[in-house]
């Protein structure tokens, strides 16, 4: 079904239902519509799966394949509509540096990416290009964290998975199998320890799959390999880190924190949010680029990030009237 609203003024469709009722998702829906408001747009909740002609919509994230849940088709149908009619869309992504929140739903320590058009972060617009260090100083103040130097040395390469094959991120590529190429493939270039850090998330149905087959390959000895993360194992992000002469990623946002730290960072997909910071390619292993612009990917990340009540306030959305 559709529905076309009359009226001179913009609107922007807040799809609440591709998110659960209540809790701080909702919140952010609701938040986000508040904000509208700041720039004359005006915010309609649509409650059910009824999809609308408008200038503008909110999805509250993207969605690759059907899921278990008429909210995630609902995500589908929305994206589809609107990239057809004007690309202008927006939908929530995570913090790429949310192990260093206290919690993932306190709106005093927690900020959400807000790509526009696209969920990709090589096709999405943040309108973040060469930011100033304001919002950046203070979320990093906020989260306690401080940009350290290169780490030149360590010890282990630290390999961190996305989840399974599932999720939009992922491009449908199999983590573990991702996992084990990369391995042979450095070992044509180093004989480091081996750490493969499975994704914390791993509700997919290959998880056991995946599970068994690296147990297996870490269990024997000659691949000096060790695996740690998943389910299986309770070990935080950040001791994996601790002591790493490098790690590698598909996308997953694991290696903001790395190059946080000061451990250079390989980057295998263009669509990573964490592209600009990729030391080289894997033969590059053992000598990595050091001369990466940290910090304006970290001033630029200030500017792609907005909390909670930055949102219901508005401030995101002044910043980005005239562009969108």
């Amino acid at each position: 079904r559709f529905s076309v609203f009359m009226s001179k003024r913009k609107q922007c469709v807040i799809y609440d239902n591709t998110t659960v009722p209540h809790g701080y998702k909702a919140d952010l829906m609701r938040a986000f519509g508040a904000g509208c408001r700041h720039i004359g747009v005006i915010p309609i909740h649509e409650p059910g799966m009824l999809l609308h002609e408008s200038e503008y919509s909110l999805i509250f994230n993207y969605q690759m394949a059907k899921g278990r849940k008429d909210g995630h088709q609902l995500r589908m149908d929305v994206f589809k509509k609107q990239t057809e009619k004007n690309g202008k869309i927006w939908m929530f992504d995570s913090d790429v540096l949310i192990t260093y929140s206290l919690s993932k739903t306190s709106p005093s320590n927690n900020w959400v990416r807000v790509p526009f058009g696209n969920v990709y972060p090589d096709k999405a617009k943040y309108f973040n290009q060469d930011s100033p260090p304001d919002r950046w100083n203070k979320i990093a103040k906020v989260k306690n964290v401080t940009m350290k130097d290169w780490r030149k040395g360590g010890g282990h390469i630290l390999i961190c998975l996305n989840r399974g094959s599932g999720g939009y991120s992922a491009h449908g590529v199999n983590a573990a199998n991702w996992a084990l190429e990369v391995f042979q493939e450095l070992r044509k270039h180093t004989d480091r320890p081996i750490r493969i850090r499975m994704h914390p998330g791993q509700g997919h149905h290959t998880y056991k799959k995946d599970l068994e087959k690296l147990t297996k390959h870490c269990s024997d000895n000659k691949n000096n390999c060790t695996l740690t993360g998943g389910r299986h194992d309770p070990l935080h992000l950040m001791q994996d880190i601790k002591g790493a002469h490098s790690c590698v990623i598909f996308t997953t946002t694991s290696g903001a924190a790395a190059s946080l730290e000061g451990v250079p960072l390989f980057v295998e997909h263009p669509s990573s949010y964490m592209y600009s910071l990729r030391a080289g390619d894997l033969k590059d292993i053992e000598n990595p680029n050091y001369d990466i612009n940290r910090q304006q990917f970290f001033n630029d990340y200030g500017y792609s990030h907005w909390n909670i009540d930055e949102l219901r306030q508005g401030e995101y959305h002044k910043r980005v009237k005239d562009l969108i």
